[in-house]
């Protein structure tokens, strides 16, 4: 019963958010045009107010008013940010929705009652519609009314993640660190900066660009060959223990995203600039490039050459950590203007850095790091899509 209850209604849920989507142009026009019309209607009110404060006491002085000025909200709320709103709200609770289906069909319903009481929770927050909402909230009472009593319905505590060996610090793999790092600062920085200083033109033409993608792509896969043991044996790891290294992941990820932000908070407050230099390059690309090259190039490059490559010639884990994180920030924020500037950005990408280092120190799997460096970059492509499009 409690198998096919959740199953009904997750599809229910998904025939209406795919209704939803299908009018979302129509709906964000709707929208904005039901946000004009209530900031109108918030100065006739203000209006109102102070006429009739002037008429019950004439002292007052007249003074004409002056309307709210809303500029800075509606340029932000326009047609094209509220569809990606909603889109990606969409996309979500189907998401949430399918993993419902996948819960319940395994017969795992209250076994896992507290990832679909979340889902459930997220999905009303979104506001893809009334309906929608209203299915959500009756899964969610359904899900923490129901009481366990087979043995399936009992949550089972995933394996700890056990750390792999230690990192090798032999003479050979500290040979092939210092060979990745310098790979990544030829064909990353290097090649470009020279070429830029010193035939700018060639910098600026076609097929330059497509050489220096060329050379990304080529970095990528030489770094993967270079580093194939760690990761297979990396990998071989995690499909022992499925669930362990996904509460490791998933925890540790959570713990960088606030560590991220409270210290973004801070650059903002400092620096009065929403968005780093580094964002900024990447906010000005094509979202499928941004998309690709946060998420699958940056992780999987990065995490080679700041964790792995930084580790095997650092044996001393706190050293390691802070080193690793340093410079990793600091790269991130050294094309800001001014030494300042630069400390400041650097914050939040060290902030990282520590997160991301101090998971390799504990398990010595680069796919954690990978995973985690992956998701906070695709949190971040998700937002520049919902703030800028493609």
């Amino acid at each position: 019963m409690k198998k096919h209850f959740f199953i009904v209604t997750s599809i229910l849920m998904i025939i209406l958010v795919l209704f939803e989507l299908a009018n979302v142009p129509e709906a964000a026009v709707k929208t904005v045009e039901a946000v004009g019309e209530m900031q109108e209607m918030m100065n006739e009110t203000m209006k109102s107010i102070m006429e009739a404060a002037e008429k019950d006491d004439p002292e007052l002085p007249e003074e004409e008013y002056e309307p709210l000025d809303f500029s800075s909200f509606t340029s932000i709320i326009t047609p094209q940010y509220v569809m990606r709103t909603m889109y990606i709200s969409g996309i979500l609770a189907l998401i949430f929705c399918l993993h419902i289906i996948e819960i319940a069909m395994n017969g795992y319903a209250l076994r896992r009652r507290v990832r679909i009481a979340v889902y459930s929770v997220i999905t009303m927050l979104l506001g893809v519609s009334i309906f929608v909402s209203l299915i959500a909230l009756v899964n969610l009472i359904v899900v923490l009314v129901l009481k366990r009593k087979d043995e399936e319905d009992f949550p089972v505590k995933p394996a700890p993640v056990v750390p792999l060996e230690e990192p090798d610090h032999s003479k050979k793999a500290v040979i092939r660190g210092v060979l990745t790092i310098l790979a990544y600062f030829i064909c990353h920085a290097g090649i470009n900066i020279a070429v830029k200083a010193f035939a700018p033109d060639i910098f600026e033409s076609n097929w330059y660009q497509y050489f220096s993608t060329g050379l990304e792509i080529a970095l990528f896969f030489l770094l993967i060959y270079m580093h194939r043991a760690e990761l297979k044996a990396g990998l071989n790891a995690i499909k022992e223990n499925k669930a362990g290294y996904k509460r490791t992941i998933v925890r540790r990820t959570l713990i960088g995203f606030l560590c991220v932000a409270v210290f973004n908070i801070i650059r903002i407050l400092f620096t009065g600039n929403t968005f780093s230099n580094n964002q900024g390059t990447l906010n000005s690309m094509p979202l499928l490039e941004t998309a690709v090259l946060a998420v699958i190039w940056a992780p999987i490059v990065e995490e080679l050459v700041f964790r792995n490559a930084i580790r095997s010639f650092l044996k001393n884990k706190i050293a390691f950590i802070i080193i690793a994180a340093t410079i990793f920030g600091t790269l991130h924020a050294i094309s800001e203007e001014g030494i300042l500037n630069i400390i400041i950005t650097a914050l939040p990408y060290i902030a990282l850095g520590a997160c991301l280092s101090c998971a390799y120190a504990k398990t010595n799997n680069i796919w954690v790091n990978i995973c985690m460096h992956a998701l906070n970059n695709a949190v971040a492509v998700i937002a520049m899509f919902m703030m800028f499009g493609m």
